[in-house]
């Protein structure tokens, strides 16, 4: 198997558990605030993927840190593990949900930027064809085709947004470029988002613990929509180019739809299958790319 088409499947592997971050957010924050939320799915996810560093062995890469290393991969898991969800809950409590899905979902676009200047990765007419019609399907599902829906309520909240969202584009590449152990570096990173999520709620909350009906989805949001998908992303992006895993990610909103329909009679709109269409062709423009660069 091809490390494009591994990178590809993990990939979708990832959209497939982002897409429910909807449905774990909703059910999840029952008698919770969100940065609570945050703590207890960082837990989680640091218990899990401990539980897999511990069983496979890797735990024995730890060795090898040295303390120029433990920085790097504490700032760049205070980025992608907790910045950047401390922001766009911020976010969510100022701003319209729409605006804030539209801005958060430009971290695709700037992973792409970033790639070019960081990573020396080539930047192809076809690149600039996937991330047109990855985010035009982004926002064709968030506005469900009702432009006049995206307006700019909130400046202030939204600017805060997309620095979360570049937030993670930076966390992604730079875990590309770390040659690190993925599963130790995983959760190397979820112990930095446990630590700061924990002191947050110390020193800003009042603790309570979260309905019992919601214990389900913190569970499920820390151990697959956080923690294992976060190893798959950073498997996927090191199998690939940045710009062509980060193609697929284009195509998250149209899955927490489908999630949505299924968990919560989402009405189904026919401008979604143009969107799918859109999103389908991202990912093809993506994959035109790589074959006539190796082509050249």
């Amino acid at each position: 198997m091809s490390n494009k088409l591994q990178a590809a499947i993990l990939a979708m592997l990832c959209i497939a558990l982002w897409g429910l971050i909807p449905v774990v957010a909703k059910l999840g924050q029952q008698g919770l605030s969100s940065i609570q939320f945050l703590f207890l799915s960082s837990l989680v996810s640091f218990a899990v993927m401990a539980g897999i560093c511990l069983c496979t062995g890797k735990w024995r890469s730890l060795k090898k840190l040295n303390v120029k290393d433990s920085i790097k991969i504490f700032f760049n898991g205070l980025l992608g593990t907790w910045l950047y969800y401390f922001l766009l809950y911020q976010g969510y409590s100022l701003a319209d949900g729409v605006e804030v899905l539209v801005m958060q979902y430009t971290w695709p676009v700037t992973i792409c930027v970033l790639a070019v200047f960081i990573l020396k990765e080539p930047w192809h007419r076809y690149t600039t064809l996937a991330v047109v019609l990855g985010f035009s399907s982004v926002v064709l599902v968030l506005s469900k085709g009702d432009f006049s829906s995206l307006k700019i309520s909130e400046p202030a909240a939204l600017f805060w947004v997309f620095i979360g969202a570049s937030c993670f584009a930076l966390f992604s590449v730079l875990s590309k470029y770390f040659h690190y152990e993925p599963i130790t570096l995983t959760t190397l990173y979820f112990a930095v988002a446990c630590l700061m999520s924990g002191l947050q709620v110390l020193l800003t909350e009042q603790w309570q613990w979260p309905a019992q009906q919601a214990w389900f989805a913190i569970l499920l949001n820390g151990a697959l929509v956080n923690g294992i998908s976060y190893l798959l992303w950073i498997w996927a992006i090191k199998k690939a180019d940045m710009s062509f895993a980060t193609t697929f990610t284009f195509a998250t909103p149209l899955i927490s739809l489908i999630y949505l329909v299924l968990f919560f009679d989402e009405t189904l709109l026919p401008v979604y299958a143009l969107a799918f269409l859109f999103a389908a062709a991202a990912g093809y423009y993506a994959n035109k790319q790589r074959t006539q660069l190796k082509g050249e």
